[in-house]
């Protein structure tokens, strides 16, 4: 899965929004929609920023991505030495929101830093355990547990050059030591 598959799947989690006119679709993609002014009502991330771009709803956030909760995910991944569990899509939703919704969401630079802080200890995590694994395993695979498919992704094409260069040196210094 690369990138922007993982974007795509992204779009297809539910949200939450606040209609500001009464609507209602018969069919979008085999979704019935009913909306009434004010009473919120959850739809995928792709219907809410084509009604947010119309000026249809206001997207209510996930009850994650507010300061507090983010600062006590980046808490608990400073203190962690593994990855800590963070929410569903957490980096292809927030880049979403925060590039998409910004006049919806309180905070929006503290929200913007946040999220690139734990962005950033998780992307630490990830070189330095993959810096370990390829320098002392000689196996094949890897367990790795709380990491996102958005990581996996984005450091799939490094972790393949690399164990690639691995087993080209190995081959190498084989057919030295055998000489």
């Amino acid at each position: 899965m690369d990138l922007e598959q993982c974007n795509f799947l992204a779009e297809d989690l539910l949200i939450k929004i606040m209609p500001r006119i009464h609507l209602d679709v018969e069919k979008i993609d085999g979704l019935y929609l009913n909306f009434e002014p004010r009473v919120p009502t959850e739809v995928p991330v792709w219907v809410a920023m084509f009604l947010k771009k119309k000026q249809i709803c206001t997207v209510i956030p996930p009850t994650w991505l507010t300061v507090e909760d983010l600062n006590t995910i980046s808490q608990a991944e400073a203190d962690s030495p593994s990855f800590t569990e963070i929410p569903e899509r957490f980096f292809e939703l927030s880049h979403i929101l925060i590039t998409q919704c910004q006049d919806d969401l309180e905070n929006l630079e503290q929200l913007r830093t946040l999220v690139k802080d734990i962005w950033d200890k998780r992307s630490s995590k990830l070189r330095t355990s993959t810096m370990e694994f390829l320098e002392t395993s000689e196996g094949g695979h890897v367990n790795m547990n709380k990491i996102t498919q958005f990581e996996i992704a984005h450091t799939r094409d490094f972790m393949v050059d690399a164990s690639a260069t691995i087993g080209k040196l190995s081959n190498v210094y084989l057919s030295i030591d055998e000489e």
